[in-house]
């Protein structure tokens, strides 16, 4: 609490000369009373750099290598370390979308026999692109993974299944799936391209005439 603080910076300053000429002391202390710095915000700094290099440092080694001030350690190392899994999460994220981003830039214009002409429109699970079938010469919907969902081994294994299974389906208001596949690591499935507007365009307009 307030006084364990209080305590930390009005006690520190009296283990100055004892532990900074005790060889033995670890080199963040010696450096930090050496310096002048309250030695509790030395060891806080160590334990945050020792979580961003992958180690898993316990709070009782800091606590052993500092213990009069046991609990000012054991109020503030939980709080880094929570911090710390708060950073590291939000770069790995950038760092998704960053590839996303690549992926979608380097799309190849061609995927095994399709050829791409443009993009149609896209969702969380996939993109999907007009294409010709360039050995049937006809033109195709080609459904490729989102670049976001190819970093995910579960969603590319949905997708594989979301295709297998549009392909068993028979029906005339079903669009008849030709063939799946993977080409330059993208996955996709090849389906019936039919003329029209998009579903969220066709809802959007029959709202726009009911008001």
């Amino acid at each position: 609490g307030a006084g364990t603080s209080g305590g930390v910076s009005a006690n520190w300053m009296s283990e100055q000369v004892n532990v900074a000429s005790d060889s033995r002391k670890p080199d963040a202390l010696v450096s930090a009373y050496t310096e002048g710095r309250n030695p509790v915000d030395a060891l806080a700094d160590e334990y945050s750099m020792r979580l961003r290099n992958g180690e898993s440092p316990s709070v009782d080694e800091f606590v052993q290598r500092l213990p009069k001030h046991e609990d000012a350690i054991r109020a503030l190392f939980p709080s880094i370390a929570m911090m710390e899994r708060i950073s590291e999460k939000d770069h790995s994220e950038h760092q998704i979308v960053q590839q996303a981003v690549r992926l979608t830039d380097s799309l190849p214009q061609v995927l095994g026999d399709f050829r791409i002409v443009r993009e149609i429109g896209r969702g969380g699970m996939g993109i999907v692109y007009e294409a010709e079938q360039q050995s049937l010469r006809r033109r195709v919907a080609l459904k490729i993974v989102s670049p976001l969902a190819a970093v995910s081994e579960h969603q590319v294994v949905r997708f594989r299944r979301e295709a297998e299974a549009a392909a068993g389906l028979h029906h005339t208001n079903i669009v008849p799936v030709f063939g799946i596949g993977e080409a330059d690591g993208v996955h996709y499935f090849a389906m019936q391209l039919i003329d029209g507007i998009p579903l969220s365009k066709f809802i959007q307009s029959t709202r726009t005439d009911v008001y």
